[in-house]
C-alpha cells in the first residue's frame, strides 16, 4: 500500500479482529484481483507518485470536519459577487472621467472584508499547499477503479460507492485540486491587488465550501474505497508472486466452537524457499498447550514466529 488510507487500512486488517464472513469476502476479492495485473500495476504506479501525503493527512481531516461558513452566509455571498463587479466598473470608468475615489473606496472595502476573514482563508490556504498535487494523484486512482468492471461482488460494491449525483468521484476530486491550485495565487506578487479587486480568496473559499457541501457525506467513503482496493491489490500481488501459497479455511464462529488451528507445510514468508524449513501444526481444542524443545539454533523461535505471522496473514 502506498497511500495514507491504504496503509491505515492494511494496518487495521493486520491488527484488528475480523469475523469469518468478512475474511471470506476479502479472500474472494483478492482472488479476483490476482489475475488483473494491469489494474494492480496502475494502482501501484499512481500510488508511488504520492509525495508529502502524510503531512497533508491531518490538514485534510481538519478541513473536512470544519464547519461550512461561507456558503450559509447569504449576505457575504452577495457581497463577494457584487462588489468585485462594481470595483472593476469603477476602475474602467475612472479612465472616462469618474472620480478615482470610487474605485479606491471599493478597493478599501474589499481590503477590510479580506482582513476580517484572513484567519479562515489562511486555514484553507494551508490545506492548498502541495495538496492539489496529492489530489490529482488520487483522482487518477479513482479513475482506474471507476473505469474497471469487476465481476466479484465485494469489488463491484466498493466501485459503486464512487458514483454520486450522476458524477464520478474522480470529477469532484479533480475539481477540488483545481480550486486549491487557484488558491496558490497567494504566493504571487500580484495577489494583493487581485484579492482586493476580485475578492479572490473569498470567492475561492466559497467555491471550495460549495464543493464540500455537495460531497461532505461521501468523501470519507471514497477514500476508504481507495484504502480497501490498495490492501486487496497488495495481497493479490503477494499471492501472484507466490502461487503456491493458499488461503486459510476459516471455521464458522459460534459460542460453542472449540479453538482449532491446523497448518500443513507452513513456513516463514521472509525466508527464501531454498533455505526455509516448513512444518505442520495442529491444535484442536481450547486450552491445548504445545511444548517445543530442541537445541540452540534449531529453529524453535523461527517456528513460533512462523505460526504467528501466518495466523496474522490468515485472519487479515
Amino acid at each position: 500500500a502506498n497511500t495514507l488510507m491504504g496503509k491505515k487500512r492494511l494496518a487495521s486488517y493486520l491488527l484488528e479482529k475480523s469475523d469469518g464472513d468478512d475474511i471470506r469476502c476479502r479472500q474472494s476479492a483478492v482472488s479476483s484481483l490476482m489475475g488483473m495485473n494491469d489494474f494492480r500495476n496502475q494502482i501501484r504506479i499512481h500510488g508511488n507518485q504520492m509525495t508529502g501525503e502524510s503531512d497533508r493527512g491531518k490538514a485534510f481531516d481538519r478541513f473536512f470536519s470544519s464547519p461550512i461558513d461561507f456558503v450559509r452566509n447569504r449576505i457575504l455571498q452577495i457581497i463577494i459577487r457584487v462588489v468585485p463587479a462594481l470595483t472593476l466598473a469603477a476602475l474602467v470608468l475612472a479612465f472616462y472621467g469618474l472620480s478615482f475615489s470610487w474605485f479606491m473606496g471599493l478597493f478599501l472595502l474589499q481590503l477590510a472584508v479580506n482582513l476580517f476573514y484572513t484567519k479562515r482563508n489562511s486555514a484553507i490556504f494551508n490545506l492548498s499547499r502541495k495538496s492539489h498535487r496529492v489530489l490529482r494523484v488520487y483522482s487518477k486512482i479513482f479513475e482506474e477503479i471507476e473505469h474497471t468492471e469487476f465481476n466479484e461482488k465485494t469489488l463491484s460494491s466498493l466501485r459503486q460507492q464512487l458514483f454520486v449525483q450522476k458524477r464520478r468521484s474522480s470529477y469532484y476530486i479533480r475539481k477540488l485540486a483545481v480550486l486549491l491550485e487557484w488558491f496558490e495565487l497567494r504566493n504571487s506578487s500580484i495577489h494583493f491587488f487581485v484579492n482586493n479587486i476580485l475578492f479572490w480568496d473569498l470567492n475561492i473559499s466559497s467555491k471550495i465550501e460549495r464543493w464540500r457541501s455537495k460531497v461532505a457525506d461521501n468523501i470519507n467513503d471514497w477514500f476508504q474505497v481507495i484504502g480497501e482496493f490498495e490492501v486487496f491489490c497488495s495481497f493479490a500481488t503477494l499471492l501472484f508472486n507466490n502461487p503456491e501459497w493458499t488461503f486459510p479455511e476459516i471455521l464458522s464462529d459460534g459460542p460453542e466452537q472449540e479453538f482449532q488451528l491446523e497448518g500443513r507445510e507452513i513456513g516463514h514468508p521472509l525466508i527464501e524457499p531454498t533455505e526455509r524449513v516448513n512444518n505442520d501444526i495442529r491444535m484442536d481444542q481450547t486450552g491445548q498447550i504445545i511444548i517445543i524443545t530442541g537445541p540452540n539454533m534449531a529453529g524453535k523461535s523461527t517456528f513460533l514466529r512462523t505460526v504467528g505471522i501466518n495466523m496474522v496473514l490468515g485472519l487479515a
